[in-house]
Formats: structure tokens, sequence, C-alpha cells
């Protein structure tokens, strides 16, 4: 599987993040590592603008 998460995965990301959801379980619910998660969210700052 790929490192970069699917423009779906980025907004179940956006969502759960909103729903104040750990780094930890949104990786489990996603199947993919907590530091993918973390990544992401650091490189789009938690902005849904590429999302869309």
């Amino acid at each position: 599987m790929s490192n970069y998460l699917t423009r779906q995965e980025r907004a179940v990301v956006m969502i759960l993040r909103d729903d104040l959801c750990s780094i930890r379980s949104i990786a489990k619910r996603l199947c993919r590592s907590a530091s993918t998660i973390c990544r992401e969210l650091q490189r789009t700052n938690g902005s849904l603008s590429d999302v869309e």
C-alpha cells in the first residue's frame, strides 16, 4: 500500500480530526500507520483545501 493517502482517506482523516479522534484511532480505522496520518496532517496543516 502506498504511503500517500487517497482523497477519500484525506476526507475521512479531516472529519475524524474534527470529531477529536486521535491519530492512532484514525490510523487504525484506515488500516494505516499512525506516522502516515501524522505526516499527512503536518503536510496539509489540517486544511481541507487539498481534499475538495
